[in-house]
């Protein structure tokens, strides 16, 4: 359908388009974490889930400062946190530690998981209360990139000589510890 002469072109600014950009190339660093579990490079997987975590706190910063909030915008930085920070981490941490041990572990990453994404659920919708102005500076619960950093520094280290379930109890108590706190119940 050929464009009227009267109608106005849409201006679509690339600069505008930035904020989801950056929300894009922090879930393709969450996926790369992934990747890199799997093939066994723990280190880079932890690494690129902290740069996940930056560029998560980059992409609403740029979406208010260029007057660029879409709610396009919103789903897709809820979907990338997801993602990021409660599918990823969990699998990191049960290829890392818990694969070997019995389902406990896999248990551990499913109720972590559950719990992140009941956690952005809960949060989206209270986010659109009718009625309401939704105040955005207010978390309920832990941010959903704090949870895998929150306990990790105790977690993710244990000592190489201790092996078995009770080696790897700390990680599995984080794990359910995120999981639990970040989903604000």
């Amino acid at each position: 359908m050929a464009r009227k002469p009267t109608d106005a072109p849409r201006e679509m600014l690339v600069l505008k388009l930035l904020p989801n950009l950056v929300s894009i190339l922090a879930l393709c660093a969450g996926l790369t974490a992934i990747r890199f579990a799997i093939a066994g490079n723990f280190p880079m997987a932890v690494l690129l889930i902290g740069t996940a975590a930056a560029l998560d706190g980059l992409d609403g910063r740029l979406a208010r400062m260029l007057k660029s909030e879409s709610a396009i915008g919103a789903e897709l930085d809820s979907l990338c946190d997801f993602v990021n920070f409660g599918v990823t981490p969990g699998l990191v941490l049960y290829l890392w530690a818990l694969r070997p041990e019995t389902s406990l572990g896999w248990i551990a990453v499913l109720v972590y998981a559950v719990c992140c994404m009941l956690r952005l659920a809960r949060f989206n919708v209270g986010s659109r209360a009718e009625g309401e102005a939704a105040e955005k500076t207010v978390f309920i619960g832990v941010p959903s990139p704090a949870g895998p950093c929150w306990r990790w520094c105790r977690c993710i280290w244990p000592s190489p000589s201790r092996r078995g379930l009770a080696g790897w109890w700390p990680c599995l108590r984080c794990l359910w510890r995120c999981g639990w706190w970040g989903s604000g119940s």
